[in-house]
Order: structure tokens, then C-alpha cells, then sequence
């Protein structure tokens, strides 16, 4: 089966969530269903709205990951 290359609202959601979670970009797009790395990067380019929906998750990702250290 192909990978998806045409740009998709669920397919776009799907890698905001993912990278909201702290899943970086490189794994998610492993992923058979997934488009690959070059082709995200691509509509990030083409498509205003989801690279700020995108940068956006990158960050929260981070804070996801990078929770502060806080002793009781």
C-alpha cells in the first residue's frame, strides 16, 4: 500500500495529536499509514494553517516530555 502524499484534514489531526504527545515527527511517519517525513515537512510549507497547528503541537509535546522536576 502507498503512503498518503495529498494533503488530509484526519491524516493532519492525527499528526498534531501524535506530536502533542511528544511522539516526534521521525517515528510518526514510520508508520506504514503515515506519510513520509519529506512529504509532512512539505505541507508544513505549502499550508500555513497546519504548520501553526503543527508548531504549535511540537510544543506542547515538549512540555509533555519536559515536565519540570518537583520535589514534595
Amino acid at each position: 500500500m502507498a503512503r498518503p502524499t495529498l494533503f488530509n484534514e484526519s491524516l493532519a489531526e492525527e499528526i498534531c495529536r501524535r506530536l502533542s504527545m511528544g511522539e516526534p515527527l521521525a517515528k510518526i511517519c514510520d508508520d506504514d499509514e503515515m506519510p513520509a517525513y519529506s512529504t509532512v515537512r512539505k505541507w508544513e510549507a505549502e499550508n500555513p494553517e497546519f504548520s501553526a497547528l503543527s508548531a504549535r503541537a511540537k510544543v506542547d509535546g515538549i512540555h509533555a516530555v519536559c515536565q519540570p522536576f518537583v520535589p514534595l
